[in-house]
């Protein structure tokens, strides 16, 4: 899990966007390259209707960190999850620096690194990452 008790978001990539991108909006430019450093070929994102076997056919192997149904971004060299956020949210209260990526009507994103930049827009106290580059 990705929160710390104290309704803000504590994943990763949440520090890093409110320490790069804090108030400018939809100002701000970001690849997930400065976020996650390790080595890897691609992300996978996806919603809490998102199921194991799809997040498992779409990997190509087991996901390894399931517990529950929750929103994930997953970072993916070869066949191994490198970097993972799971985010278990509360539909009736989003915490502050909570990231949200807009994917549409659909219900993953798999996105190669070359590729993951993102437009962020912040609203009220969450980010909107937008990526016009992504294939599903």
């Amino acid at each position: 899990m990705i929160y710390s008790c104290n309704n803000t978001s504590d994943s990763k990539i949440s520090r890093k966007l409110q320490s790069t991108c804090g108030e400018q909006g939809s100002h701000c430019i970001i690849s997930l390259n400065e976020i996650i450093t390790e080595d890897w070929d691609y992300v996978l994102i996806s919603t809490e209707s998102f199921s194991l076997e799809d997040l498992n056919n779409q990997l190509g192997f087991e996901y390894p960190y399931f517990t529950d149904i929750g929103k994930r971004i997953i970072f993916v060299k070869g066949n191994k999850v490198v970097y993972h956020e799971d985010e278990f949210p509360d539909p009736e209260q989003i915490k502050k620096g909570e990231v949200y990526f807009d994917m549409g009507n659909n219900n993953f994103m798999k996105i190669e690194r070359d590729k993951a930049i993102f437009e962020v827009a912040k609203e009220n106290n969450y980010y909107i990452l937008t990526n016009s580059k992504a294939t599903n």
